[in-house]
């Protein structure tokens, strides 16, 4: 989410938040949403659980085209 988030805000940083205080207003927004520690204490990423992005939102068109590029990155740093 703040992947999108970022990419939404493009140019404009001046009021970008950092991750931290995103993942603060996800809280306030829902509160009821829960989180999982992906990776170890110290170098975790966390996910929302609960929560996705409907298939008729602007937004998920976006959202396949970030998962679809760190997967081609991913890739091709693997068979290097």
């Amino acid at each position: 989410m703040y992947e999108i988030y970022v990419e939404t805000c493009g140019q404009n940083t001046e009021n970008q938040v950092n991750p931290a205080t995103f993942g603060k207003l996800v809280r306030l927004v829902f509160p009821d949403l829960g989180t999982r520690r992906l990776g170890t204490r110290g170098s975790a990423r966390y996910h929302y659980d609960g929560i996705c992005i409907k298939k008729s939102s602007f937004f998920y068109a976006q959202y396949c085209y970030l998962i679809g590029e760190k997967r081609y990155h991913s890739v091709k740093i693997i068979h290097r």
